[in-house]
């Protein structure tokens, strides 16, 4: 009986050791992805820009990327607020989009309204989904405040989304002279 319990606790040794190994090997070899995202070519993004035929702006920023700006206009033009613009930030895997649900009602009610497309994002340039840096970032942000306040706007008022609510708090730190207010929706909670 004790022969039969050993080689027993053998077999189950053995096999333990075995589906260790193997996992190890598993974990270790290179695994090539199906989903091909590469990015897409600056000619891409610009043909893709091509083809949107709703009012928009252009950014040129200062490493030379074009960051696209979705325009919402106001149905007319009240002169207490002509020169008031929104500037919408999205949450982190957005595009400016789907953001009509906030910026149609905001631009209804008179306000001028932009909704970013991040770098890597949407119909902006970069690689999809990413940016050389976290400076580059906040520039890139700050750029986009200068960039329509140098459209005639005196006023910018950055409204943040998810993690855009992040992102208003870092580009209100960057350039606080350049912005007049904030709107923060549904921040993205910190987990401790």
């Amino acid at each position: 009986m004790k022969k039969v319990l050993k080689w027993i606790a053998y077999i189950l040794l053995s096999l333990i050791v075995v589906i260790f190994i193997t996992g190890l090997i598993l974990a270790y070899l290179p695994t090539h992805s199906r989903i091909k995202n590469h990015g897409i070519t600056p000619a891409k993004a610009a043909s893709l820009r091509a083809q949107y035929t709703g009012p928009h702006n252009l950014l040129t920023t200062s490493d030379g990327i074009t960051l696209f700006l979705r325009r919402w206009n106001p149905p007319q033009i009240d002169s207490a607020k002509k020169g008031i613009a929104v500037l919408i930030f999205p949450g982190f895997t957005a595009y400016s989009g789907p953001y009509s649900m906030a910026a149609d009602p905001i631009s209804a009610g008179g306000y001028t309204t932009f909704g970013l497309d991040y770098r890597g994002h949407g119909l902006s340039d970069g690689n999809r989904g990413d940016s050389p840096s976290k400076d580059r970032w906040i520039a890139d942000l700050a750029e986009s405040v200068k960039y329509i306040k140098g459209l005639g706007f005196n006023k910018v008022i950055v409204l943040g989304h998810s993690l855009g609510v992040a992102f208003a708090m870092c580009v209100a730190d960057a350039v606080p002279n350049d912005i007049s207010g904030l709107i923060l929706l549904s921040a993205l909670a910190q987990v401790a």
